[in-house]
């Protein structure tokens, strides 16, 4: 499908300009929220389950510095989520679950933490991050935070240190230190929770957060 944008040079607005940066912004939000689209020349290419998605309830997405896309899908089906992780090189999607012998368990269907009572029993994905080691790392809302790699992956929940099993976003800063905003919980704590490689610290509103 292809949606063409009327513009007046047929090139990009100065990102100077604060309200066309808004107005972009907001954009982009509504169309992500239904299927990724690629705008090139002033033509919006749009992506679905006909182009290899595995449904077209995209939650988030992230990029890399050689320009490859990750994007995170959910379809929600007899009140179950299913949510994948995508790579898209230019030409083709790739299901990064696909990578693994076992693939993660996004949902929560089958960890091992127990869970707490105020958590979902079956999540989604809400947030993607990129690592500079190329790692991707995703979030969800009721199983903890994972890192994908090549070959392998980890799962991190509220039994490995993370402040809460439900992620809000997820960040990975120029050193590789993974910043993860928690929901608040009165039982567990949340917060804001920080991972430098080995071990997780939680910072919440003892710590000046509010």
């Amino acid at each position: 499908m292809h949606y063409l944008l009327s513009h007046k040079s047929g090139g990009r607005r100065p990102h100077s300009a604060l309200t066309g940066v808004v107005g972009a912004v907001f954009a982009l939000g509504v169309l992500v929220s239904l299927y990724p689209s690629v705008a090139e020349a002033g033509v919006w290419t749009s992506f679905t389950r006909a182009e290899g998605l595995a449904a077209d309830n995209v939650k988030a997405v992230a990029t890399s510095d050689g320009g490859t896309i990750f994007i995170a899908v959910d379809e929600f089906n007899a009140g179950r989520h299913r949510s994948s992780v995508f790579e898209y090189d230019g030409i083709r999607f790739v299901n990064l679950s696909d990578r693994y012998a076992t693939p993660p368990d996004f949902n929560g269907d089958s960890t091992s933490c127990p869970p707490n009572p105020n958590t979902p029993a079956n999540a989604a994905i809400v947030s993607l991050a990129l690592a500079p080691s190329g790692d991707i790392w995703v979030a969800t809302n009721g199983n903890g935070v994972f890192r994908l790699g090549l070959t392998d992956y980890d799962h991190f929940t509220l039994c490995d240190g993370l402040g809460e099993n439900r992620a809000n976003s997820i960040l990975v800063d120029p050193n590789g230190t993974v910043w993860v905003g928690t929901h608040p919980d009165s039982d567990v704590g949340g917060g804001l929770s920080r991972f430098d490689g080995t071990s997780w610290s939680n910072m919440a509103s003892a710590n000046g957060i509010l």
